[in-house]
C-alpha cells in the first residue's frame, strides 16, 4: 500500500471537488434547462389559455349572433297562406255568429233582412280584425307572425260582442240606412240613431 500523504491527500480532495463541482455545475445546467423548459411551457400554456379564451369570447359572440338570427327569423316570419286562411274562416264564422246574436237581442230573430245581416257581419268582422291586430301588434292581418297562429286562433274564438267597445258594434248610419228600407219595405217603424 502506498502511503497517503497529507499532500496527497489535499491532492486528491482537490480533484474531488473538481469533480464534485463539475457534476454540480452539470446538475445546475440541466436544472436551468429544466426552468427553461418549465418557463416556455407556461408561457405556451398561458398563451393557449388566453387563445382558448378569445375562441370561447368569439364563439359566445356567434352564439348570440345566432340567436339574435333565430329571433329576427321567427319575429319575420308570418302566417302561411293557410294558416291566415284558417285565422279568416274563424274571424268569418266568429261575425257570422255575432251578427246573428246581436239583431235577435236588440230586434228580434231574422230582422232587418239580408243586406243588414251583411253589413253586421261586416261590422262585426272589422272589430274581430281591429282586436286581432291590436292584440298581435301588427298593422295589417298579414304581418300576424306565424309563432301567434294558434294564440290568434284561440283569441278569436275567445272573443264575444261584450269584447268590443259599443261604438264599434252599434248601428252606424249606413247600416241604419239599409236598416231602414227593409223596415219600411216591411211596415215597420224605423229604428232611430243612438
Amino acid at each position: 500500500m502506498t502511503e497517503i500523504t497529507p499532500m496527497k491527500a489535499a491532492k486528491q480532495a482537490l480533484k474531488n471537488q473538481n469533480k464534485q463541482g463539475e457534476i454540480m455545475v452539470k446538475l445546475m445546467d440541466h436544472m436551468e434547462q429544466m426552468e427553461e423548459r418549465v418557463q416556455s411551457n407556461t408561457n405556451q400554456a398561458i398563451q393557449s389559455a388566453k387563445e382558448a379564451k378569445n375562441s370561447s369570447n368569439e364563439a359566445k359572440d356567434l352564439a348570440n349572433e345566432a340567436k339574435q338570427l333565430a329571433k329576427d327569423n321567427v319575429d319575420n316570419v308570418y302566417l302561411s297562406r293557410g294558416q291566415l286562411r284558417q285565422v279568416r274562416k274563424a274571424v268569418l264564422k266568429k261575425s257570422n255568429q255575432f251578427a246573428k246574436t246581436w239583431i235577435s237581442e236588440n230586434h228580434g230573430k231574422n230582422y232587418g233582412g239580408g243586406d243588414y245581416f251583411s253589413k253586421k257581419i261586416g261590422q262585426f268582422r272589422t272589430a274581430i280584425w281591429h282586436e286581432l291586430k291590436e292584440r298581435f301588434d301588427t298593422e295589417v292581418c298579414t304581418e300576424i307572425r306565424r309563432i301567434d297562429y294558434m294564440n290568434a286562433l284561440s283569441f278569436t274564438n275567445s272573443l264575444a260582442i261584450s269584447s268590443f267597445e259599443s261604438w264599434r258594434v252599434k248601428d252606424r248610419l249606413k247600416t241604419l240606412e239599409i236598416l231602414n228600407k227593409w223596415e219600411q219595405s216591411k211596415g215597420f217603424p224605423l229604428t232611430q240613431p243612438e
